[in-house]
Order: C-alpha cells, then structure tokens, then sequence
C-alpha cells in the first residue's frame, strides 16, 4: 500500500563507519517507485562528522547577529561524553571568511558552573583553555565568544567545527561539525 505524504524514518544497522576521521560526511537520501522512477530527491543531509572518540552531540554554533560582516557574539553549546580535565581544552574552528582575530571568549560553562579559561587564537581556530582546578563534568556545556566578525556573504549554512582535547592535545571528543 502506499504511504501517505510527511515525515518518515528508516533504521538501519549493520553499518560500519568508515575508518577515515572528518567533518563534512553527507547522506543522500531519494524515494521511487516500484519502477525505479524518482517520486523525491535526491536530498541531502546536513554535514556530520566521523571522530576517534565520541563525538560531541547537541552541538549548536548560535551568533547572536546573522547580519552579513556584523560583529557580535557567538554562542558554542554542545554535550560531551567525557569530562574535560582541568587543563584541557575545546577548540573552534571557524569557517575562512568570518573574522575571529579580535574574538574575546566571554564565558565557559559547564552544567552549572562557570569555569576559569584562558584563550589562544591561530589562524581560524580559537582555543579555550579549561584554567580552574577541577575538571568540566561530561554533559552539557557552552561557550560565548564576543568579537566574531560574521563572513560578508548570506548564506542559510555555515559550518564550524569543534574538537575538545587534553593539555598535551589528544583528542578527548570531535572534531565534530557544528
């Protein structure tokens, strides 16, 4: 019989992952007939990342402006699997075209607790450095970074990317697409 119009889900398993680590995997999804004539489609999904370790869910890059080469703050939120030590930390990467050499991180949080940071900046990647003396709890977490200069053209997709890691830069979690 057929299926009525809307939302649908289909649960696969046996899947293995491929062994590569990356940010910008896609799936492709199309419907058809019995003749094998196109009803919808192709379509393809949002990005997702393949990591070593977990990899970051509930992640959000929120700007607080979406205006074009607008300067403002960025939220980062995200829920991680392990804790981050004490001197661990989470990197941002943000896409070529946004302007991050003035970023200020406002804020690192997580649960509900605010924690001492400290902050790098190389290239497009900020590093915010977890500078208390206990260790962020896995489960939710944020940070808010001011001074993010937006790219100059309008698009409905950006993708940044973030990675959490230890003090030496072993990947604790990610990189993860967000």
């Amino acid at each position: 019989t057929a299926s009525a119009a809307g939302g649908k889900y289909i649960t696969l398993s046996g899947i293995t992952n491929t062994a590569s680590v990356g940010t910008s995997y896609t799936v492709t999804v199309e419907t058809q007939n019995s003749s094998g004539t196109t009803l919808d489609g192709p379509t393809t999904s949002f990005y997702f990342s393949i990591c070593t370790n977990a990899c970051h869910t509930s992640t959000y890059q929120i700007p607080w402006t979406s205006t074009i080469s607008t300067s403002g703050k960025h939220t980062t939120k995200f829920t991680t699997a392990s804790a981050i030590p004490a001197d661990g930390k989470s990197k941002i990467t943000f896409p070529s075209g946004f302007n991050i050499s003035n970023a200020l991180t406002t804020q690192l949080v997580g649960g509900s607790s605010s924690f001492n940071f400290t902050q790098s900046i190389t290239g497009q990647t900020i590093t915010i450095v977890n500078a208390s003396t206990t260790a962020m709890s896995a489960g939710a977490n944020y940070i808010v970074i001011d001074n993010i200069t937006n790219h100059s053209t309008a698009l409905s997709t950006y993708y940044a990317i973030l990675e959490t890691t230890n003090a030496s830069d072993t990947n604790i979690e990610g990189p993860t697409s967000i």
